[in-house]
């Protein structure tokens, strides 16, 4: 079974911006097509998609802006964008964490959550708010 994650979907005009403060491809660093750009609500681990699917079917939410906090780095190279405190945001989470629990699915602890990622990378990035 494949690993799942439940993500939020960006804009288009956030996915190019996000592109534009991306590190440069070099060695050890592949950024991120847009499309595979997102913001996680809830890691699930492995799963039926399709349960995951019926899951979430009746989970609904209206658009919202996001508002980022600052741009830093782990020590394994991965590059984070933390997002500010959001009400809709939280809602959205929370029916989300709700529903899976609900239909009995397997939940990953992660603490991951409301932050964008990038992938792993062998160079150094200054912190920045």
């Amino acid at each position: 079974m494949p690993r799942l994650f439940v993500a939020v979907p960006l804009s288009q005009s956030l996915k190019e911006r996000l592109q534009a403060i991306q590190p440069p491809k070099t060695r050890g660093i592949t950024p991120m097509e847009p499309d595979n750009l997102h913001l996680t609500l809830q890691f699930i681990g492995e799963a039926d998609p399709e349960a995951v699917l019926e899951a979430l079917a009746s989970v609904k939410a209206r658009s919202f802006e996001l508002e980022f906090t600052e741009l830093s780095q782990f020590r394994n190279g991965v590059i984070w964008l933390g997002v500010k405190d959001n009400a809709e945001l939280k809602a959205l989470q929370l029916a989300v964490l709700k529903a899976l629990l609900k239909a009995g699915l397997p939940l990953e602890k992660n603490a991951l959550c409301h932050t964008l990622l990038w992938p792993a990378t062998n160079a150094t990035y200054p912190s920045q708010s």
